[in-house]
């Protein structure tokens, strides 16, 4: 029973290690990595001593579970508002979520789903420093196999590293995702506190605070004054540079209107209208699989029904989708080939080598530990421990 639980410790915690941090990341290759820092704390536990171990231990079970809990706001985040979370302003933002998921839901299912969401964080609170204790502890009550597995491990993730071995989510098999996610949040997390600390201090000097209020703006006195206010989601759609290209096209500034006709892969076509405004054509809910045609419409035959352009829709990778005109050498790189006039084009991209290359990595690794049994000598004196006798013979 204590092994299994031991193993389901060492699972949670790699699958913590290896929770997304970008919406396109989600899919199962994901969790298909080797995370550096399950492979630093089982080092830790084979080193420190038993009170230290299980303090450092404790502390970065908690570590992990923050910086897995910033990765699903990260997510969510990007998904509503296309950037990451932001500690310092963000959480005030808790009661109107709160309002706008109980308008939509209704205000029990609102409850419950908050509930969830509430457990589900203390859960991973609690859960997460006790499975970094349980695997820091057997570490060091089985100090042979862990230090054989930490070797292992550590020579696979430094060659797939230097490969480059990605997954199908295109993230590196070598991973320290983690790592780099809380390098990131405490840096932008510095920067926000410096930034609000200049803000407080140049407010504190209002160089206007003397001043009546009836000679502020003295120049706008007796006139009708418009105030507006632009909203920027829309821009931020049609300015992102990982936005704009795959939602906004040019568009001859004749043409009022267009309709795109998109055909999915039943065969079966839908038309809709779309305006154009200033020579810019939005193509929103591209989240259907199919191919888009864009016709123009209007009364002049010269460019009414003409072809403005194609594009496809697959779901699978952004680039692909991405209907902005691409550098030739740019769509090879990305492992595609263009189709042959003569039948359909094959795939170029197979990465299901990288599964054989790990098994044949391990079978060298372990080849290697049973020709050089001495080693496992030296390795227990390094840690401390006479070799066991069996037998009348070291082992």
């Amino acid at each position: 029973m204590g092994v299994v639980v031991t193993v389901l410790a060492f699972a949670l915690l790699v699958a913590a290690l290896n929770v997304p941090d970008r919406p396109e990341q989600l899919s199962p290759g994901a969790w298909a990595r080797i995370p550096l820092e399950i492979v630093v704390l089982v080092v830790l536990g084979l080193v420190l001593p038993a009170r230290a171990r299980t303090v450092v231990a404790a502390v970065l079970g908690v570590a992990i579970a923050v910086v897995a809990l910033l990765k699903v706001l990260d997510i969510g985040m990007l998904v509503g508002f296309y950037r990451t979370f932001d500690p310092l302003s963000d959480p005030s933002y808790v009661g109107s979520g709160y309002g706008v998921l109980r308008d939509s839901v209704g205000g029990v299912r609102a409850v419950l789903v908050a509930v969830a969401l509430g457990v589900a964080a203390l859960v991973a609170l609690v859960l997460l420093p006790l499975a970094a204790v349980r695997v820091t502890r057997a570490a060091a009550r089985h100090r042979r196999a862990a230090t054989t597995g930490v070797v292992v491990v550590g020579v696979v993730w430094a060659l797939l590293a230097v490969l480059g071995t990605t997954t199908g989510a295109n993230l590196g098999v070598a991973s320290a995702q983690t790592s780099t996610v809380a390098a990131e949040h405490v840096g932008d997390l510095r920067q926000g506190i410096a930034d609000r600390a200049e803000f407080e201090r140049l407010a504190a000097s209002d160089p206007y605070a003397a001043t009546s209020p009836q000679s502020l703006l003295a120049g706008l006195q007796g006139k009708d004054v418009l105030v507006v206010f632009v909203e920027s989601y829309g821009r931020v759609a049609l300015e992102d540079p990982r936005l704009a290209p795959t939602v906004t096209a040019a568009v001859d500034p004749r043409i009022e209107r267009v309709s795109v006709v998109t055909t999915g892969a039943d065969g079966a076509g839908t038309a809709v209208e779309v305006p154009v405004v200033g020579g810019q054509l939005t193509l929103a809910g591209a989240d259907a699989v199919g191919v888009r045609e864009v016709r123009a419409v209007s009364d002049d035959p010269a460019i009414g029904n003409q072809v403005l352009g194609r594009t496809a829709v697959n779901l699978f990778s952004a680039d692909e989708s991405d209907v902005a005109p691409g550098d030739p050498q740019r769509i090879v790189d990305m492992g595609r080939v263009p189709a042959n006039e003569d039948g359909p084009g094959q795939p170029a991209r197979a990465e299901w080598w990288w599964p054989l290359a790990i098994a044949a990595l391990a079978l060298l690794a372990v080849e290697w530990i049973l020709y050089h049994r001495p080693t496992r000598r030296t390795l227990a004196r390094a840690f401390g421990r006479r070799p066991q006798q069996l037998g009348g013979r070291a082992r």
